[in-house]
């Protein structure tokens, strides 16, 4: 047998094996990433998770910010584990020139990512090609909406207009 993870990834592995392999979407533990009822959101507080590669658009997602009005531009809080060599460089710079204030966290724990999630307005996904994403899976359960590039697994998470905003 063959699983998959969304429609997306289904539809690969059958372009390149010619194989129907079988759709088991992901979980999520609910007692790890919760609503946190005494946090509150910030207007000005937009996540978004993913390792410092290109592929995650996060330099979609400063561009993006640059065009808010700066007297309401939110901060941008990237967290991650891994970053490929130079890119994190790179997207301090492009900040820097668009004018857009981002953080970086590097390898948070559980809890500070429990805390993230619900303090945040907004969780972003720009991944290119995401497969799946639990990003969105934990988002929703810490009551973020989440705002995401309409293609490949993340259509599959995120009800338009209902638990984001595709």
């Amino acid at each position: 047998s063959i699983l998959c993870n969304s429609f997306y990834s289904k539809e690969s592995i059958y372009k390149a094996f010619g194989k129907y392999p079988k759709l088991v979407y992901q979980g999520i533990d609910t007692k790890k990433f919760y609503k946190q009822i005494r946090v509150k959101k910030n207007k000005k507080n937009f996540i978004t998770i993913g390792h410092l590669t290109p592929s995650k658009g996060h330099d979609f997602l400063i561009h993006s910010l640059s065009y808010v009005n700066q007297s309401i531009r939110p901060t941008l809080t990237i967290i991650y584990n891994l970053e490929n060599d130079g890119y994190k460089k790179e997207l301090t710079s492009l900040a820097n020139e668009k004018k857009v204030n981002v953080i970086f966290l590097k390898s948070i724990t559980d809890d500070e990512l429990l805390n993230q999630y619900n303090k945040a307005y907004f969780v972003l996904c720009a991944a290119r090609l995401e497969p799946a994403g639990l990003t969105p899976i934990e988002a929703m359960a810490c009551g973020t909406p989440t705002i995401a590039v309409a293609e490949a697994g993340l259509r599959e998470k995120i009800k338009h207009n209902y638990n984001g905003i595709l």
